[in-house]
């Protein structure tokens, strides 16, 4: 009776022990695989940022990401911008917005000359127009997406901004604004239209975005990085 008693106990202490050793062996797989899944998000955060890296580089003070828009390469900037209230100026609350620049073209490798004056573009309430040759860039396939970009570059900002044309006949027959550096010297014009060659001028209020060979997005897109960067350095 006593042997049979002892034996039940040792059945019992080696059933014990063999269940601490099979829960020990489960914590340590799991342990384990724990430690693979730590290792590998480790892995993927440390690739991820080796990645961003290579594809980040700074220009003018900028900080640009390539990206793909879907099949197209992108370059990515972004900054932040406060929202104005109720239209009034120089009050501002405390609302922050985003903003996205998104560049077609590698802003290294663009060099469309800019020549005059830094870009300002004055209060939130002024009027700014963006005035449009489309005599000789009507065939170009980039007009329409860089006209695009620089009206929502600008209303983006929380700018105002109105459509216009320098050419007085076609503004008549189609009932537009008729606007030129000259015809509106206290307003911000930007006068986009063919050119012997591609480049930017600014001289205080009066911006011109002249394209050749069609090169008006890539003019157009300077015009942008210009801006960010004179905004910048004043702060």
């Amino acid at each position: 009776m006593v042997k049979k008693e002892v034996s039940e106990r040792e059945e019992k202490i080696e059933e014990k022990e063999s269940k601490k050793k099979v829960s020990l062996k489960k914590n340590k797989e799991l342990y384990f695989i724990f430690g693979v899944l730590i290792g590998l998000i480790v892995l993927f955060l440390a690739t991820s940022a080796i990645f961003n890296s290579l594809n980040s580089f700074e220009y003018e003070g900028l900080t640009f990401t390539k990206e793909k828009f879907g099949e197209i390469p992108v370059y990515h900037h972004y900054y932040y911008i406060q929202k104005i209230t109720g239209g009034v100026v120089n009050v501002v609350s405390d609302e922050i917005i985003k903003y996205n620049l998104f560049l077609r073209y590698d802003p290294r490798k663009n060099d469309v000359p800019i020549e005059g004056s830094e870009i300002e573009f004055g209060s939130y309430e002024d009027i700014i127009y963006v005035s449009v040759d489309g005599f000789g860039l009507e065939q170009c396939e980039q007009s329409s997406i860089a006209v695009s970009s620089l009206s929502s570059f600008l209303t983006n900002n929380l700018l105002s901004v109105k459509g216009a044309t320098p050419r007085q006949i076609f503004a008549e027959v189609n009932e537009i604004p008729y606007v030129t550096c000259e015809t509106h010297p206290d307003n911000v014009v930007i006068q986009v239209q063919e050119g012997d060659e591609t480049k930017v001028f600014s001289d205080g209020n009066c911006h011109i975005i002249e394209a050749a060979n069609c090169e008006v997005l890539q003019a157009v897109e300077k015009f942008e990085v210009k801006a960010v960067v004179d905004a910048k350095r004043r702060g």
